[in-house]
């Protein structure tokens, strides 16, 4: 029962933060830049032009971080599929209400991230 809950916890999770890095590198790469603002200093543009090392590592960085979370993500689910479907596991029913906000959150994440993608500065 521990396995499941745990299992139950880390789908979401690794979904949802796959989704927003794997969005937010893709802006990242489809708009060529992105400004960094320091502790004690003025606001950097980072390119391709100015730091490529920087720009490169952070843009592929959370493209590469954000699938791997997809993945895990897919993993955890399939596991769970298993935990459902073993015997011990049987009595154990979800809450209609928690899947339906599990349902609304997935959707309202999806929503931020197309209008993130879809707006134009």
């Amino acid at each position: 029962m521990q396995k499941l809950f745990a299992r139950r916890v880390a789908t979401p999770f690794f979904l949802i933060f796959g989704i927003l890095l794997s969005q937010f590198g893709y802006g990242i790469l489809e708009r060529g830049f992105f400004q960094y603002t320091p502790q004690h200093g003025l606001p950097q543009i980072i390119s391709p032009a100015t730091n490529p090392a920087a720009y490169w590592a952070v843009s592929v960085g959370m493209v590469t971080v954000g699938a791997l979370c997809l993945v895990l993500s897919a993993y955890s689910l399939v596991c769970l599929i298993r935990a459902y479907r073993a015997d011990g596991a049987q009595s154990f029913r979800p809450r209609v209400f928690g899947i339906g906000m599990f349902a609304l959150g997935i959707l309202g994440v999806v929503i931020a991230s197309l209008l993130y993608t879809c707006s134009h500065p």
